[in-house]
């Protein structure tokens, strides 16, 4: 089977996340553009034994595409709760976690696809992912995880609809191993984001809301997952 076909729309996605999109956080949330790499890098690496024969463009695309859609639509997510004022250091941690789901995405493609002896079936770190994943949905639900759920309908709706000839069960499986991977991991990766020296004091970054909004990420990457695996 052929990788996915993207539409015009994540094509040009990928090319504004590879020219534009990592500079300009970098710069928003004062961060060192070392540091980007350095985590999707780790990430990359860690997740690619758990992948196994998976098609790096089926998993590629929908990193890609769920971490742009999630970017693009976090602000509304963070600020889904009429009652909750709009955190700063929640969103910042939103955001900088959508985008290293978009950078690892873009890393994927660029692997070659393995050989397959046979008919792709997920790996047993792919299956423990689906497990643990579970466990990340918020309870009890509120304004936010309900404007989450929205959102994911409308996320799988946005991937399948974009990218032709996608294998929903690859690429939810990949999501998922992604997600659970972020959730694990999300003090290290929002942790640069309060160790920031030359901005002003006002924009300081609280590194548990941080934390949460890199974790509240994992969880919308996490039912973007589960509903393309169910498909």
């Amino acid at each position: 089977m052929s990788g996915p076909r993207p539409s015009s729309a994540f094509v040009t996605a990928r090319r504004i996340v590879r020219d534009e999109a990592v500079a300009r956080t970098e710069r928003r949330l004062g961060v060192s553009p070392d540091v980007m790499p350095a985590i999707s890098g780790i990430a990359e690496e860690q997740l690619r034994p758990a992948l196994g024969d998976t098609d790096p463009r089926q998993a590629g695309w929908a990193a890609l595409a769920a971490g742009t859609l999630i970017a693009k639509n976090g602000e509304r997510l963070a600020s889904a709760a009429g009652d909750q004022p709009l955190d700063h250091s929640f969103l910042c941690g939103l955001a900088w976690a959508a985008l290293l789901v978009a950078v690892v995405g873009d890393t994927l493609l660029g692997i070659e696809e393995p050989t397959r002896a046979r008919a792709w079936e997920p790996t047993p770190a792919a299956l423990e992912a689906q497990r643990t994943a579970r466990e990340l949905a918020i309870d009890p639900p509120d304004a936010r995880s309900l404007a989450a759920a929205r959102f994911v309908t409308y996320a799988v709706s946005e991937i399948s609809g974009g990218l032709e000839q996608l294998d929903a069960r690859q690429a939810g499986f990949a999501l998922l191993m992604l997600a659970v991977w972020i959730a694990g991991n999300a003090e290290r990766i929002t942790e640069p984001l309060s160790r920031r020296r030359w901005l002003p004091r006002r924009h300081a970054i609280d590194p548990e809301e941080a934390s949460a909004g890199c974790a509240f990420t994992a969880t919308v990457l996490a039912d973007i997952g589960e509903s393309l695996v169910s498909r």
